[in-house]
């Protein structure tokens, strides 16, 4: 079993480790940044996460342990960067502020185990403090741009109906078609009419939902971020055909019947597992819970479809 020093030297090994991966990402994030606001928050984070790796780097020399850079940090970098270029500043702020909340529960254990004693835990709880003015900053931030996160909720919703919807569709029509044609017509004629659907539908929703709010905000102080209901239903209907195109995939590339069907559900799996990550990271939820959530119930509607176009070909003999 460690001692109590092992594990000390341990923990801050780890967390100078995560100092030094926030300081080079916020660093890199203020450079590239054009926002006036976010970049000087970025070089204020950056100063900040700085001093906790010199808090770490000394507890370690003083336990007579010698600190270690972490591997793979540019990766790290590029990921923020390819998220913040895909999702969008106000999403890859969520992502930061959802990070240092998990920072400060790791710290807080820390603390309550014991294990950094009266010798550091001054130190520790400063860091701490500071740890929750960054979430306090990041949150400020998110809350100032809630209406971007807006148009990601409307991208996500897009994107994963039309895998469940589209999905369900391609395997039923692959279980008892007899060429992969047939189901990439079949999966395409699902997907457009998917689209302007739901296009449609968000529209509609969007521009009823500001005229509810602004309503209720008569005469009130505070105001809600109002979206636009055209941008709604842009991303909600590029994103649906975006989405509809990945089950249809495998049937581009030759494959047919149940081959077909298990790539397709992959690949769908896939891309569930990163659209369910971005509905936990905007809605705060369980990252894990999410994702089981919405590959259940894909698999399960595709798997009542196979079923379906099984009895359809076996017991009717229906084949197209």
């Amino acid at each position: 079993m460690a001692s109590r020093q092992d594990r000390k030297i341990e923990l801050a090994h780890e967390f100078f480790a995560d100092e030094y991966v926030d300081y080079t990402v916020y660093s890199e994030l203020a450079k590239g940044e054009r926002h006036r606001e976010l970049r000087i928050l970025f070089e204020r984070l950056a100063r900040m996460e700085r001093g906790h790796m010199i808090v770490w780097e000394k507890i370690l020399m003083e336990a007579g342990a010698f600190p270690k850079k972490p591997m793979f940090v540019p990766l790290r970098v590029l990921g923020f960067r390819m998220v913040k270029r895909i999702l969008g500043p106000s999403f890859m702020t969520k992502l930061l502020e959802r990070h240092e909340i998990g920072g400060i529960i790791a710290y807080e254990q820390a603390v309550d185990s014991g294990v950094f004693g009266s010798s550091n835990v001054k130190s520790v709880n400063e860091i701490i403090v500071e740890e929750k003015t960054h979430e306090r900053n990041l949150l400020r931030e998110v809350e100032s741009n809630k209406g971007s996160l807006a148009y990601i909720n409307s991208i996500v919703l897009g994107l994963s109906d039309s895998l469940v919807e589209v999905l369900a569709a391609v395997t039923g029509i692959a279980a008892f078609a007899t060429s992969p044609a047939i189901v990439i017509v079949g999966g395409i004629i699902v997907g457009v009419a998917g689209t302007f659907s739901m296009a449609g539908g968000v529209y509609l929703a969007s521009k009823s939902q500001n005229i509810v709010t602004k309503a209720i905000e008569e005469g009130s102080s505070q105001k809600s971020a109002m979206t636009e209901p055209s941008k709604d239903a842009y991303y909600t209907g590029v994103f649906y055909f975006m989405g509809a195109l990945i089950p249809i995939i495998p049937f581009l590339l030759g494959f047919s019947g149940y081959e077909g069907i298990l790539l397709a559900v992959a690949l769908d799996v896939v891309t569930l597992v990163f659209a369910s990550t971005v509905i936990a990271i905007v809605s705060d939820t369980s990252i894990r819970h999410r994702t089981q959530e919405m590959v259940a119930v894909t698999l399960g509607t595709a798997l009542i479809t196979i079923v379906i176009g099984t009895i359809a070909r076996v017991y009717f003999g229906v084949t197209i």
